[in-house]
Order: structure tokens, then sequence, then C-alpha cells
């Protein structure tokens, strides 16, 4: 399998905010945005980043087996650091 070089980051330009004092830009908008981006594939990588059968095998058994462990209460150690 030959390797396929990762491409450059894309540059994202925004539309600029309105500096207007007559007008406050939607709340959210921005993030609109960046989802109908990401809806589109607009600045979508065309590297294909694949695992091997074997890989992809041991990935989802990590995934199956994770389900067997309890879900705890809490996350917090308080031995943590000691």
């Amino acid at each position: 399998m030959a390797a396929n070089p990762v491409p450059a980051a894309a540059t994202v330009t925004l539309s600029e905010p309105d500096t207007r004092t007559d007008s406050v830009p939607s709340r959210g908008s921005e993030t609109r945005q960046w989802l109908q981006m990401q809806r589109d594939g607009r600045y979508a990588s065309s590297y294909n980043d694949q695992l091997t059968p074997e890989a992809a095998a041991k990935a989802q058994q990590r995934v199956t087996d994770s389900f067997g462990q309890s879900i705890p209460a809490t996350y917090i150690d308080k031995d943590f650091g000691k």
C-alpha cells in the first residue's frame, strides 16, 4: 500500500464580523457556518486514511470489550497523584 501524503491544512476564512454599532451578529451564526462547511465537505481532505483489516478488527474488538465495563458513578479518584 503506497503512502498518501497528508495535504496541507486548509485556510478557512469566515465572514468578517459586522463592526457597525447598529447591528449585532446573530447568535450562533459562526457555528452555523462551520456546520454548513462540514455538511458540504467544502474543506474536506482528499487523504483517505484507512486501517488495515487487522487493525480495524482489533479496534472494533476494543470497542466491543469496552461495553463489558460498567460506567462508574464518578470519575474522580481521591487518591490521584499520591
